[in-house]
């Protein structure tokens, strides 16, 4: 005969069993994501390596990192005494042969011409004034062939007076063309030693500091985009 302690124990297990609620899992249908992970960089969109066209010393630093830059942005100068004085010394140079410096070259290049005019006018009128005579026989032969001779050589020297001015002229213009185009190298030259930005964006870094020595070979900054980014992967 079962004992009444033991048929309570067996009441209230079957209780508990019955109130305990069932633990269910229903399927759903939805999309699966694949997360794949590498390793990589962040740059910004544009971003580019700022290089020296020259050597030198930085002379003078006219951004800090994370400032704010527009096409054409100053952001190094550098010091270079050699590109300094050969610009200096282009520009001497070119108003020295410019066309409008040599003026007096031209002027006395007019002047001969204007003198060679006069004696081929004068020895012109000369000569066939000794002609006219000669044909009535007047005169005598060597005074014509004098005059004749006179006037061939004044020809001979208008000619070369006209040739001498137009000679001046082009000289001059080469001259001057080239002093100019020299100036404008050395211009230019002068120009690269301020490194400027090729786009608007910011400043991400820099590499140098004033003092310091830059090359074309090593990059100097980092420009790029501000607030638009790419992710490229490392391979």
């Amino acid at each position: 005969m079962i004992s009444r302690k033991f048929t309570s124990f067996l009441l209230a297990f079957a209780f508990f069993s019955c109130n305990k609620s069932n633990n269910s899992i229903s399927p759903q249908i939805k999309s699966i994501t694949e997360s794949v992970y590498a390793s990589g960089i962040v740059k910004s969109k544009d971003q580019y390596n700022v290089f020296a066209k020259t050597a030198g010393i930085i002379k003078t630093v006219f951004v800090t990192e994370g400032d704010s830059v527009s096409i054409g942005s100053p952001i190094f100068e550098i010091d270079n005494t050699q590109v300094s004085i050969s610009e200096k010394n282009a520009a001497l140079a070119a108003a020295n042969a410019s066309y409008a410096s040599n003026m007096d070259k031209v002027h006395d290049a007019e002047l001969n011409l204007g003198v060679a005019k006069k004696k081929l006018e004068n020895d012109s009128l000369l000569y066939y004034r000794q002609k006219n005579l000669w044909d009535k026989n007047i005169g005598s032969k060597v005074e014509l062939e004098q005059r004749e001779l006179a006037f061939k050589n004044s020809q001979l020297l208008f000619a070369s007076a006209e040739t001498k001015l137009s000679d001046v002229k082009k000289q001059l213009k080469l001259t001057s063309d080239q002093s100019q185009n020299n100036y404008s190298i050395g211009k230019s030259l002068k120009n690269d030693l301020i490194i400027r930005s090729d786009v608007n964006g910011k400043v991400y870094k820099l590499n140098l500091e004033k003092g310091e020595a830059a090359s074309p070979q090593l990059p100097v900054a980092v420009v790029g985009a501000a607030n638009v980014f790419c992710f490229g992967i490392k391979h």
